[in-house]
């Protein structure tokens, strides 16, 4: 990035269309931008006044970050959403009565049309093979009720656990943490604070950073989630 004159400056070049969206960024900041090409080379150029230079800059070098981040989202990952042991507990025990319901039913019709109470052609000596393979379904269908049931006993002993985590975290951060704390952080790093877009989004990761830096064995997407519970407490709540 060089200065090209005393009242403007040259922010960056490249093509125009990699600009473009560069150009709408900054105009929507406030900087008077402006983009020249070269016909010849087809390289473009973004300017910028040059009082606004310091301020551009520092918005282009979010942009780019932000762009980055983008970009590895969009790249497949193995990183998933972090679920919480409330909600697996609460999949693994609707699945669990679900399975066992319908195996149960099975098990029961089976029993009934054997005892001849249900006049349908469902008994050993009539359809053996139909019986057959009722009976594993039955079997199977409970088979997995049980164990989904177990699993959710499993989740429901976790999920006391990690309600009291995330209550104990909960009470260290806004004890130790405000809003205004926050975005003195960020002033101090920035020299001032950004545009409420992207303050939003520094206001997040200086909450994640904190907890990660105070709970380096949390996981990332149980960080993220947090960051997010206590960004609404202390910005929208």
């Amino acid at each position: 990035m060089t200065k090209s004159d005393k009242t403007t400056c040259v922010l960056i070049s490249g093509e125009a269309e990699d600009l473009s969206e560069i150009l709408d960024y900054l105009k929507y900041s406030e900087i008077d931008a402006e983009s020249t090409c070269d016909e010849e080379s087809g390289i473009c150029s973004l300017t910028v006044p040059a009082d606004q230079y310091e301020k551009a800059s520092a918005l282009l070098n979010i942009y780019q970050e932000e762009e980055s981040e983008k970009q590895k989202d969009a790249a497949p990952s193995d990183t998933r959403t972090f679920v919480g042991s409330e909600e697996k507990y609460r999949d693994n025990a609707s699945s669990a009565w679900s399975f066992l319901a319908v195996g149960l039913l099975v098990a029961v019709l089976l029993v009934l049309c054997s005892a001849g109470i249900l006049p349908l052609p469902l008994t050993w000596s009539e359809q053996p093979m139909m019986f057959l393979v009722l009976c594993v379904l039955a079997v199977v269908f409970v088979a997995v009720g049980i164990y989904s049931y177990q699993k959710a006993e499993q989740y429901k002993k976790q999920m006391k656990e990690e309600i009291s985590l995330e209550s104990e975290i909960t009470c260290w951060f806004l004890d130790n943490y405000s809003e205004e704390s926050i975005d003195r952080e960020i002033e101090s790093e920035e020299g001032t604070l950004p545009q409420e877009e992207i303050l939003c989004l520094k206001r997040m990761e200086s909450i994640r950073s904190h907890l990660k830096a105070q709970y380096p064995d949390l996981e990332d997407g149980h960080a993220d989630s947090l960051s997010e519970t206590l960004y609404q407490d202390l910005y929208e709540g």
